[in-house]
């Protein structure tokens, strides 16, 4: 996440930001960081520009890049268990006491993610845990 906002907020200067740079300013390891953005650019989230001066830019408007995406793209389908990952239950699943309530907190999680853009976070519209 904290990648993607750098990008985002060099991405309104068109200049592309280099993978370098950025693993170096958000202190994580080049390979790790290259993995993630691959993943990133093949969702379309962010578009690579090969080169001298290539490096990385948003896909499409930091207004229209929720963090829901950002996470999927990342991580897959949201499931806060893993007797529901993908969509999938367990073999509990017709008798578990829990399944519904697994369900609808990653339901109530899911859709307050897709109310978070990009943008938001960029213009610190999002403090102390509220959208403003």
């Amino acid at each position: 996440m904290r990648a993607v906002l750098e990008i985002a907020q060099t991405s309104q200067d068109s200049k592309p930001q280099i993978i370098s740079h950025i693993a170096n300013s958000q202190e994580v390891s080049l390979k790790y960081l290259e993995s993630l953005l691959v993943q990133l650019r093949n969702e379309g989230i962010l578009q690579s520009i090969r080169g001298k001066n290539g490096g990385y830019l948003l896909g499409r408007e930091p207004e229209l890049i929720t963090v829901f995406q950002i996470i999927e793209a990342l991580d897959g389908p949201m499931s806060l268990v893993n007797c529901h990952e993908n969509g999938k239950s367990c073999h509990r699943a017709n008798k578990c006491s829990t399944a519904g309530l697994w369900d609808h907190l990653t339901r109530t999680l899911s859709n307050e993610m897709k109310k978070i853009t990009l943008k938001d976070l960029m213009t610190n519209q999002f403090l102390s845990g509220e959208l403003l």
